[in-house]
């Protein structure tokens, strides 16, 4: 994953998908990465307008808009200097998108508030099928 792009990444993420699919199994992805990534100093938040671009990203989850969120990634990752450029997310969005495609409707919620850690924001966000 290191030195895959983000369309490398999500047909990782198409890939888990297509072989829980074919194996008739369940399967979690969980990605750790924090959403932006602004300094190294645990006193340190993240800017607001780096929080206005999380709970945007958020809300879109959280809603199921896959398409949406695919659209604006891209944007989103370089705006928000996205840890590890974005690739876990990237990888989480591609398993989204398969299950998208295969007709899932998705939904999402957020357990706990939005934190900052090291100048990043942190939020815990489950999504499934509705």
């Amino acid at each position: 994953m290191i030195l895959a792009d983000h369309a490398e990444c999500m047909k990782s993420g198409r890939a888990v998908h297509a072989a829980a699919k074919r194996l008739g199994r369940r399967v979690s992805i969980l990605r750790a990465p924090p959403l932006p990534t602004t300094g190294a100093r645990r006193h340190f938040k993240p800017k607001p307008e780096r929080e206005a671009l999380d709970a945007r990203f958020i809300d879109q989850l959280k809603r199921g808009a896959v398409h949406e969120a695919l659209a604006w990634f891209p944007e989103y990752s370089r705006a928000v200097v996205a840890e590890m450029g974005g690739k876990p997310f990237a990888t989480l969005l591609g398993a989204l998108q398969a299950l998208d495609e295969d007709g899932a409707r998705l939904a999402g919620e957020q357990f706990g508030g939005y934190a900052q850690s090291s100048g990043s924001g942190n939020a815990n966000v489950v999504i499934w099928r509705r």
